[in-house]
């Protein structure tokens, strides 16, 4: 090459001048090349021409190669002819990469932003690596096959799903080519695909599903050591590629090679299992700890709703007991307002436990100390909070004139009443014939009477506060499961108190 005449064509990379020498950076797909003029040997319109020129200005060049160790490549051109084919202007970012630019700036402009060396790495590995991937498979028998992305349902079950109209129907964007594949093997045996696919899945990570390139292949006859087989050799195959093909570009990442192994480790089920089963129990516990924080959460609003509704009252359980400050008579309720609220926090630590044991497992935390240290804080809060409630409860009172008050302003509560008598009567349109006279209405006594005044002498003399339905039973079986399970709790001893069985 050295002493030949060559035409260039690319963009202007970068420029500098040194006295009577100007030196030019020329940049095509290829790489850089290094051109050279001299102001006493260049004709002065390719001086005037290169005078004003900025970066990534398009220019064709015509020169000659000559060999020189100390340019980028071993040698450079020195310029005889200079056509500038596109001119340029004061770019938003510094394409040469020596002053960094802010993300939402290289984002606005990524079409520059790609002219960097390392955007350029990543795209060329990629590259690679697809060429790798492609060329494994169809060495291993497998035929590449293209998949509809435009689908009529679901691939997959519970994925969220992009919708789009097709023509005059609902149709969606298609989140894997799983079913395709299945069917496929069954007429080519091996298929894969390198495709798109869509997951319309918020993501508060780096990593969003919404649009991935998946690279999906399917086997007939294979068993699990087979795909564990493929998948070993197909990522050899990609790190040796890349490590052949890529070279510059890893460096341009900060990288001198991929890692290349020969084999992958195998985890055996058993040893699988010793590792997850103590671990699963532990998280079982945590995430049933918090179930039972979040019951009596639940529980509380129940009280704070029925002590609003003046069901129920806090009231002191003996004339030294500190009381409100504006109802000197009744319990100020913060004990349950404060346990109420530890609580709340309790249940969101154990749960957030229980799912931090699976990451901790995999990042091989096998003792699970960074779970572990915790238990302390997070249980003891919980506990603090179930005794808080409990005796928060000692001074809960039955409030009858209050729920008197709140029934005689809705006989309507009688509707359930009305369709069970009707109906053991026979009566097969006795629930419409409550429905229609009862429902989404409030009504009080005279109300009530006035609509089922035809219904029968049985109706009629029904009464709010005597009807109970079902709830004496299902009191009496809540009290006896409480008793059994506070006879497990607390021992031998009889539990006569609700805070003895703890609000289990």
């Amino acid at each position: 090459m050295d002493g030949s005449e060559v035409h260039l064509l690319g963009w202007l990379h970068e420029r500098r001048d040194l006295g009577g020498l100007r030196f030019l950076i020329l940049r095509d797909r290829s790489g850089k090349v290094q051109l050279i003029m001299n102001r006493r040997d260049t004709p002065e319109e390719v001086w005037r021409i290169t005078d004003g020129l900025k970066r990534e200005s398009v220019l064709s060049v015509t020169g000659t190669v000559k060999r020189s160790p100390q340019a980028p490549g071993g040698a450079e051109v020195l310029v005889g002819k200079v056509e500038l084919l596109a001119s340029s202007d004061d770019l938003p970012l510094d394409v040469v990469g020596k002053t960094e630019a802010e993300l939402d700036t290289r984002l606005d402009y990524r079409v520059l932003d790609l002219r960097r060396a390392a955007p350029q790495a990543i795209f060329r590995i990629e590259s690679t690596t697809v060429r790798a991937i492609r060329s494994f498979l169809d060495d291993s028998g497998f035929m590449e096959v293209f998949t509809p992305k435009i689908i009529s349902t679901a691939t997959e079950g519970g994925a969220n799903l992009f919708s789009v109209f097709y023509y005059d129907r609902l149709a969606y964007l298609s989140q894997s080519p799983q079913l395709y594949k299945e069917v496929l093997t069954s007429d080519f045996e091996r298929v894969y695909e390198i495709a798109p696919a869509f997951r319309a899945e918020e993501s508060d990570t780096l990593r969003h599903l919404a649009e991935v390139t998946m690279v999906d292949a399917e086997a007939a006859f294979f068993d699990y050591e087979d795909v564990m087989d493929l998948m070993t050799g197909l990522i050899k195959a990609v790190v040796q590629e890349v490590n052949s093909e890529n070279e510059e570009d890893l460096k341009a990442l900060g990288r001198s090679r991929l890692e290349e192994v020969d084999s992958i480790p195998r985890l055996e089920y058993d040893e699988a299992v010793k590792q997850i089963l103590p671990h699963d129990r532990e998280s079982v516990v945590l995430y049933e700890s918090a179930a039972a924080c979040n019951a009596a959460v639940d529980m509380s609003v129940d009280v704070w709703l029925y002590l609003t509704l003046g069901y129920i009252r806090l009231e002191k359980s003996s004339p030294d007991q500190i009381g409100s400050s504006t109802m000197p008579q009744k319990v100020n309720p913060v004990d349950l307002e404060g346990g109420e609220g530890m609580l709340r926090f309790a249940a969101r630590g154990l749960e957030s436990m229980s799912h931090r044991l699976q990451e901790s497992r995999l990042q091989r935390d096998i003792s699970d100390s960074a779970v572990k240290r915790f238990y302390g804080e997070v249980y003891g809060l919980a506990v603090t909070g179930l005794r808080r409630v409990g005796e928060s409860l000692d001074h809960i009172r039955y409030f009858r004139e209050g729920s008197l008050e709140d029934l005689n302003r809705h006989w309507e509560v009688l509707g359930e009443a009305a369709q069970v008598v009707l109906r053991s009567r026979g009566d097969d349109e006795g629930y419409e014939k409550v429905r229609r006279r009862l429902q989404g209405v409030s009504m009080r006594e005279e109300e009530f009477a006035d609509a089922v005044r035809d219904l029968g002498p049985e109706i009629s003399s029904l009464r709010p506060e005597r009807y109970l339905g079902y709830a004496c039973e299902q009191a009496v079986a809540f009290s006896e499961e409480a008793g059994r399970i506070a006879q497990g709790v607390i021992g031998s001893r009889p539990a006569n108190r609700l805070t003895d069985a703890k609000l289990f």
